[in-house]
């Protein structure tokens, strides 16, 4: 007790010091502002908030909101705020929303998310006629690699999206359900590395009162192919006679292509792997990533980069994930090792042996 109390006194020595030289700000002797951030409904929608200084040295807090499931039925509304805070700014798109306000010197400042249920949606599901020629398929309320679905009410605009590779193409939306019009189907491409991504939109409008509609995005392989240039040889991938072979827990790994050897390391399709380690996947085409979530852990590779996100933290790899004829490939090792899976080499049979938890 008595070192303690001798500390209380050193650190209230320091901090009065500190104060009459301007090097702490007087706030700590004042009441500084406090904050926090609700749902009007927690089940419905997450919150969380970040704080910076502005340019001015202002305390500044960002608060953002969410759907839980882009599934369900709900949608965030509007930001409620009590306190004498100043809105910098703010938006509600449907799934979530952000608000930037300055903070006051003293007081409590509370931002208050309101989600709110849907009145009378309807169903939208789409899909793609074959899941393994489409990257993604998408609505503007949700998007996925295979079928989805989600929720609009009457007279809401819903934007949909397919995205195939080079060796695939989007021949029309058929609407199987709803008796939606599809209106201006319109389609662009992207070089990206070693391939070609297309991607296809269109909209709809659901109608009043509204229907459950249901989507098809009517896929088939291209006829006349735009082929970028291929990679050096050297990168591509071995000869048919120096097969590669991926086993997990002693079990052969089959794949739609087979595995390449590119500088020395062994690529095996993203899905596939991941999906072998029991992780979900998440190909994002905008951003180029391809992500694998299991329990508490998640990987993101990003194609042509080589940093490889663990958790949100980066770190640095040998060879970057790469697009080949029109497939996501990823280097093995480091997938499994990131799963805390340990991999070994038998260079005699060429095979990768992951032992996995």
């Amino acid at each position: 007790m008595k070192n303690a109390g001798r500390w209380r006194k050193i650190i209230g020595t320091v901090l009065a010091m500190l104060l009459c030289l301007g090097l702490v700000a007087p706030a700590i002797a004042a009441n500084p502002p406090t904050f926090s951030v609700v749902s009007n409904n927690p089940q419905w929608g997450t919150v969380e908030y970040d704080s910076f200084l502005d340019s001015e040295g202002r305390l500044t807090k960002t608060a953002f909101a969410a759907v839980y499931d882009p599934s369900d039925r709900y949608v965030f509304d509007r930001w409620e705020v009590s306190g004498d805070a100043r809105i910098v700014s703010q938006n509600a798109i449907r799934l979530d929303g952000e608000i930037r306000l300055t903070m006051p010197e003293t007081g409590h400042v509370e931002v208050r998310a309101i989600f709110r249920e849907m009145v009378n949606p309807g169903r939208i599901t789409i899909g793609p006629s074959n899941p393994d020629w489409a990257v993604a398929v998408a609505l503007d309320i949700a998007w996925a690699s295979g079928p989805i679905s989600g929720w609009a009410e009457a007279g809401e605009r819903i934007d949909l999206y397919a995205f195939t590779m080079n060796s695939y193409e989007l021949r029309e939306w058929s609407v199987r359900a709803g008796g939606v019009t599809i209106n201006d189907p319109i389609w662009e491409h992207f070089d990206i590395p070693y391939d070609t991504l297309w991607e296809y939109r269109a909209w709809f409008t659901m109608p009043s009162p509204a229907v459950d509609v249901d989507i098809v995005a009517v896929l088939a392989e291209r006829a006349a192919q735009v082929t970028p240039e291929p990679p050096p040889r050297n990168e591509e991938s071995t000869q048919p006679d120096q097969a590669l072979f991926v086993t997990i827990n002693g079990r052969q790994m089959e794949f739609e292509v087979p595995p390449y050897l590119i500088e020395n390391r062994v690529f095996v399709p993203f899905r596939a792997i991941f999906q072998e380690l029991g992780a979900t996947v998440n190909w994002n085409p905008y951003m180029q990533t391809a992500t694998g979530e299991r329990d508490e852990i998640t990987v993101t590779l990003m194609i042509g980069s080589n940093i490889v996100f663990i958790n949100g933290v980066s770190e640095e790899i040998d060879v970057p994930a790469r697009i080949i004829n029109g497939r996501i490939l990823v280097p093995t090792r480091v997938v499994a090792e990131s799963f805390g899976a340990e991999v070994t080499w038998d260079a005699a049979s060429r095979t990768v042996n992951i032992t996995a938890g």
